[in-house]
């Protein structure tokens, strides 16, 4: 019961930290996009102009600064909150977060009012809401930051008086009561050093324990262990067997035995078992890696191949998307438009369809190595 807690436990973890990855990457980049968007506005001078435009081009360019703002707002928040919860234990979040929270929050209508007038502050819908904005932002960036200090000050003084406790106890009993034991030579198991093949079975690897070899199945069968789920790292028939006969290292093999896989099994363990256990062992690790080193490098010419079989579709997508751009960026821009222009067919030269097929084809070969890695060492392929 307890070890099927402990699992469900890490996939929770797993899934936490999985989520708060994504909501990192994503908040992170849309803040910068909204932010660039923003900024882009302040610099062009458009939004501080906004009432000299006509009344649709107002209205437009208040309601492209109202959707930016709450984006801002909710791609901060996400970004912020991730941040805290999958960095809680970095000593210098806390404080970054914090002070840059305070500096946005009471420094923001300072800066504004450096580069905007008094009054367009008070009058102009649009950088009012920019100002306000920022200013909310700062006050999420400050409560995490704030729990986090407060955390790391915990902390320290925790780990002071512990240190002082030790001190203490040091100079009373002496350093060695401290070391819990030993290794001597002598306990060292250093197996034979082996030189495995390109797709070593598993008595071919150096982890093969020469004291079980001669009862192991996978030996007799001449099959790699994996694949009947029984071996020298986790059946404990095998072990007990090799163990009757040679009892000289018994001792030390039945404390390996305890150590990774507690109390020795009576009876025959199940799929999910042998799968668990078989998952664990230092040998299929080892022969996962030597999968990975031999199809990690049939990745790139498929990943070439691909590209260019779609050559044709990646081309007319591009089309597609500069048109799009086109048409949306004459909606949200801040500068006002004559009444009735009809919109022009964009033109862009093929350099630039170029940069983005390569940017393209690094990003797909990097991702596709990514997800071979994934299969084989996180799904265990």
């Amino acid at each position: 019961m307890a070890r099927k807690r402990s699992s469900i436990g890490e996939k929770v973890a797993d899934f936490a930290d999985s989520l708060t990855l994504l909501g990192l990457r994503l908040g992170a980049a849309a803040f910068l996009l909204v932010l660039g968007y923003i900024i882009y506005g302040l610099a062009s001078g458009s939004v501080a102009r906004a009432a000299e435009f006509s009344l649709d081009d107002q209205m437009r360019v208040y309601e492209n600064i109202a959707l930016a703002c709450r984006l801002l707002s909710i791609s901060g928040i996400v970004f912020v909150l991730c941040a805290a919860v999958r960095y809680y234990t970095e000593e210098t979040l806390g404080y970054i977060l914090s002070i840059t929270g305070t500096a946005l929050y009471l420094g923001t209508p300072w800066v504004f009012s450096a580069f905007v007038a008094e009054s367009a502050l008070r009058s102009n819908q649009a950088i009012a809401s920019i100002v306000w904005t920022f200013r909310v932002f700062g006050m999420v960036m400050f409560v995490p930051g704030f729990v986090l200090v407060i955390r790391d000050v915990l902390l320290r003084i925790t780990f002071a008086r512990l240190k002082a406790e030790i001190a203490k106890k040091r100079r009373e009993y002496g350093i060695s009561s401290f070391i819990v034991g030993e290794i001597s030579e002598e306990d060292e198991d250093k197996p034979p050093v082996r030189r495995p093949g390109i797709y070593a079975k598993c008595w071919q690897t150096s982890y093969c324990r020469d004291f079980v070899r001669q009862f192991c199945p996978a030996y007799e069968k001449r099959k790699s262990c994996w694949k009947i789920k029984s071996g020298c790292m986790c059946d404990e028939g095998l072990m007990l067997k090799a163990m009757r006969v040679k009892s000289k290292e018994a001792e030390f093999f039945e404390k390996d035995l305890r150590y990774r896989h507690g109390a020795v099994t009576e009876g025959q363990l199940t799929a999910a078992q042998k799968r668990k256990r078989c998952r664990e062992c230092v040998i299929y690790q080892f022969h996962q890696q030597q999968k990975y080193k031999l199809v990690s490098p049939l990745v790139l010419p498929a990943a070439v191949a691909a590209l260019y079989y779609l050559f044709p579709w990646f081309e007319s997508r591009f089309d597609d998307a500069v048109r799009f751009i086109d048409k949306f960026m004459s909606k949200v821009s801040f500068l006002p438009q004559a009444a009735g222009s009809m919109p022009q067919q964009p033109s862009v030269p093929d350099i630039f369809f170029w940069l983005f097929f390569i940017w393209l084809a690094i990003l797909i070969i990097s991702y596709s190595l990514h997800f071979v890695e994934w299969c084989i060492f996180k799904l265990q392929i």
